[in-house]
């Protein structure tokens, strides 16, 4: 994305921006060092089917093959783990009823108090004057300041954690751990490189799409020109 209002979000209160990085991948056991990596790993485990050899080359071009023709059920022996920071709680509704093949740890203000939230911004791509969105960012971050100041005084007047953080706008930074194998990556990437997906599940499926891509190119290839275009 552009994001060409960026500069106006440095210095906002508890601002933090989007931040994904690879954890973990499938790693082979000592017995199996030098038979697959990461990215072939779909490729050797289907040749169990027809008792082929296998070559780290030709596993390869059996995952674009099986890719091509939608033989899925290899590529769910491969699993991708990213530390996921700078997204917001509105996200986290959105991203959770994709249900199969994914699993996530969030930050919990249940345990957390609200009260040491961060806060991930609007970009406001779509607007094309700067004050307009001065503006706007200054509305937005009234409302985190008042949550955090307001926490406090509810908790001084006996409310629980669970009921002190239902005043926090749904800006708050919610960052978590995520898993994902091939095959759910590849359904989050259909659905969220769509041009009518909301801009900021967009933006978190082009920073994850990079880096699956640059470890197992070959899963994931056929979506390299929906992944960069601008939005």
């Amino acid at each position: 994305m552009i994001d060409r209002w960026k500069h106006l979000r440095q210095g906002l209160f508890r601002n933090v921006e989007l931040d994904v990085r690879l954890m973990a991948t499938m790693q082979p056991e000592p017995e199996y060092v030098g038979k697959f990596t990461t990215e072939s790993l779909p490729g050797f485990v289907a040749r169990r089917s027809h008792e082929s050899p296998s070559t780290y080359a030709g596993d390869i071009e059996l995952n674009r093959f099986m890719r091509k023709n939608k033989h899925t059920t290899p590529s769910e022996f491969a699993a991708f783990a990213f530390d996921v920071n700078g997204i917001t709680k509105s996200l986290q509704t959105q991203w959770v009823r994709q249900r199969i093949g994914v699993t996530w740890v969030f930050r919990s203000t249940r345990f957390v108090p609200a009260g040491q939230n961060q806060f991930v911004y609007c970009t406001y791509d779509y607007i094309d004057d700067e004050e307009k969105v001065r503006q706007l960012l200054a509305i937005d971050e009234w409302h985190a300041m008042r949550a955090v100041e307001d926490f406090p005084k509810k908790m001084a007047l006996g409310c629980k954690k669970q009921d002190g953080r239902k005043i926090m706008p749904v800006e708050f930074n919610t960052p978590c751990y995520f898993k994902a194998n091939t095959q759910s990556l590849r359904h989050f990437f259909e659905l969220r490189f769509a041009q009518d997906a909301e801009w900021e599940i967009r933006r978190l499926a082009k920073a994850i799409f990079e880096l699956a891509y640059k470890k197992a190119p070959s899963l994931f290839e056929d979506f390299l020109e929906l992944a960069r275009q601008e939005f």
